[in-house]
């Protein structure tokens, strides 16, 4: 088979254009991830991840191991009524999904993800499981032709954040690094009344993720009554959850602990109604 020019290109032009092809032939297609352990003490335990597909839609299927890749690990404790969390932001941390995948019989967890946009996204797996405790792992999934970033813009810090027809607003922005730091959460109406229709989301007041924006790291934490955090009542990450029918008061309070110096994009997600909503915020840890 002859391959004919019409045009004869330089060769570093030809090798940009093949280098470019073969970045998108390999995100269009099956590839494999591995995972890379975001807890200090989770060398015990692996992770993979299969993404199938073309387009914005992939199919998604991750497995942990202890020991053997093929003898995935079947059991994992219920964390927050779920199996696993799955985190999923664009890696300028613009976009941001909370999702869960299915645990199957064969030991791993499958997904159909539609992604919104061509992007490097950060897919953070949080799972228990059974005998190793929580493991977060992260994937750094290629989405189309991308360029990773070299920096990244979190966005103007405010204290206020407006969704549908919620306030949001956060008692403070600056929290010492290395420190267990109590900050309030406050949801009101737009004409500055206490929300009155706030409902647990899965099995939490709210959900607190922060991500930061120099290494990625990941904190995912839960947001108590403010009551019972000022009667010396604390939530850990064995709570048992909520129940369902609880009323959530529109001033709550989470404990965040930010391991490094850093900005951290931060969502507060929660339940208003049947809807629910992230407020986006940033974080600095000094």
């Amino acid at each position: 088979m002859q391959i004919r020019f019409k045009t004869m290109l330089p060769i570093s032009t030809l090798s940009c254009s093949l280098a470019a092809w073969l970045s998108m032939a390999a995100t269009a297609g099956a590839a494999q991830y591995a995972g890379i352990a975001q807890n200090a003490a989770a060398p015990s335990v692996s992770a993979t991840m299969n993404v199938d597909g073309s387009g914005m839609s992939r199919q998604i299927t991750l497995a942990e191991y202890a020991g053997a890749p093929a003898r995935p690990l079947r059991q994992f404790a219920l964390d927050m009524t779920k199996r696993m969390h799955l985190i999923v932001v664009s890696d300028d941390l613009s976009t941001y999904q909370h999702l869960h995948p299915i645990l199957g019989a064969d030991g791993r967890f499958r997904l159909g993800v539609k992604f919104p946009r061509p992007a490097i996204y950060h897919v953070y797996a949080d799972a228990a499981p059974a005998g190793f405790g929580r493991r977060v792992f992260r994937f750094d999934v290629r989405i189309g032709w991308t360029k990773r970033l070299a920096s990244r813009d979190a966005g103007t810090p405010s204290d206020t954040v407006t969704l549908g027809p919620y306030v949001v607003r956060l008692s403070a922005l600056r929290v010492p690094a290395r420190h267990d730091t109590a900050i309030l959460v406050a949801i009101t109406t737009h004409d500055k009344e206490p929300a009155t229709d706030l409902h647990p989301y899965l099995g939490a007041f709210a959900h607190i993720v922060a991500i930061g924006t120099s290494d990625l790291s990941y904190t995912h934490v839960h947001a108590m009554d403010a009551r019972a955090m000022a009667m010396g009542t604390d939530m850990d990450e064995d709570a048992s959850p909520v129940p369902a029918n609880t009323i959530v008061p529109a001033t709550m309070s989470v404990h965040l602990d930010l391991r490094k110096k850093g900005t951290y994009k931060t969502w507060v997600e929660f339940q208003g109604g049947s809807k629910v909503y992230a407020a986006p915020f940033v974080i600095t840890a000094y």
